[in-house]
């Protein structure tokens, strides 16, 4: 009897600790809830090797060779999951987890990751390539200034009136030609220096009267050639590819000897002024806006438009004392410059 009192007992313990053992791996296996799923490319493709992480210490895992994977956060409540791989962009999903696994069951995780694309070509910096050449091509439209002005006097003994005439009245608009370089100090700011060639091609034009014939007169071609420094300033604001800029120059212009064939039909007479102006050294200031346009790795389509200003002619030595000397007073021409060229950076 005491034998199997004793058997009994054991046997009552025994089932009371089975049965606390399995309330106790019930109540740990209800608070482990499990997170699974897929990681793929656009294509579909399983993507190894990815790494999945919650938003809980240490919590981290990756995926196998068919692209999945299993994490089980311990903790019920929301989390977030973020997927990375090298070459893709990372993704991140928020998971929902109840208190115990089968609540929280749900359908496998498909998560996506988008390849990274190819970085799109930046500009050159100014660190990478500081010195730039350009050459341009374009036309001067005159705007004011008198090639001469008017004046009364005397010559070859006759009484002689010179009327005004204007750069536009005998040379209108003229051929430009720029060859420049540049510095960049930073990636807004450049030092520039430029060699520019303009001609103009002269008319015949009314000049006056002497005595008493009309007064006619054939200018030479308006020539000069110059240096011009300046300091450019580009925009930060880009207008998609198009860098927009703005520039101050100052510089010395050489203009060439200009002769004039001076007629008096009525009088049978026509002489030849050589030296009418001499060869002037001229300083020159401008104010230019304009836009380059990326056309091909470190060159640029420029279009530039601007207003340029030379000092005057050399005084007439020929006319001095005659009254006519002041014909030059008023020589220094401003005009519109409108230049279309090609940089290049190195």
């Amino acid at each position: 009897m005491r034998i199997a009192h004793l058997f009994l007992s054991r046997f009552l313990l025994a089932l009371s600790l089975s049965a606390l053992a399995s309330t106790a791996l019930g109540a740990v296996s209800q608070r482990l809830p499990t997170i699974r799923g897929i990681v793929v490319d656009p294509t579909g493709a399983p993507l190894p090797g990815a790494v999945v992480s919650l938003d809980l210490a240490g919590m981290t895992t990756v995926t196998g060779a068919d692209g999945r994977f299993v994490i089980t956060p311990g903790t019920a409540g929301k989390r977030r999951v973020t997927i990375s791989l090298g070459g893709y962009q990372p993704s991140e999903v928020t998971v929902v987890l109840a208190e115990t696994a089968s609540a929280s069951a749900s359908e496998e995780l498909r998560i996506t990751l988008v390849p990274i694309p190819t970085a799109q070509a930046q500009p050159a910096s100014a660190s990478d390539y500081r010195w730039s050449v350009d050459v341009g091509i374009g036309f001067d439209n005159g705007i004011a200034g008198n090639i001469n002005s008017g004046a009364i006097g005397t010559l070859d003994g006759q009484a002689v009136v010179f009327t005004k005439n204007t750069y536009e009245d005998i040379y209108g608009t003229g051929f430009h030609l720029r060859f420049g370089g540049g510095y960049m100090l930073n990636d807004d700011s450049e030092l520039r220096a430029s060699l520019t060639y303009q001609s103009l091609g002269a008319d015949l034009a009314p000049m006056g009267e002497i005595g008493l014939s009309n007064l006619y007169g054939q200018y030479d071609d308006y020539k000069t050639f110059g240096l011009d420094l300046g300091y450019r300033r580009y925009s930060p604001q880009r207008w998609g590819r198009v860098k927009p800029y703005a520039e101050g120059t100052v510089g010395i212009a050489f203009i060439n000897e200009i002769d004039v064939v001076l007629a008096a039909p009525q009088a049978n007479v026509v002489e030849n002024a050589t030296d009418f102006y001499d060869r002037t050294a001229a300083f020159t200031l401008g104010a230019n806006g304009g836009i380059l346009v990326p056309i091909a790795d470190r060159v640029d389509l420029e279009l530039q438009v601007g207003l340029r200003y030379v000092t005057g002619l050399s005084q007439v030595d020929a006319l001095v004392g005659s009254g006519l000397a002041a014909i030059n007073d008023d020589s220094g021409r401003w005009t519109i410059p409108f230049v279309i060229g090609a940089r290049a950076r190195f």
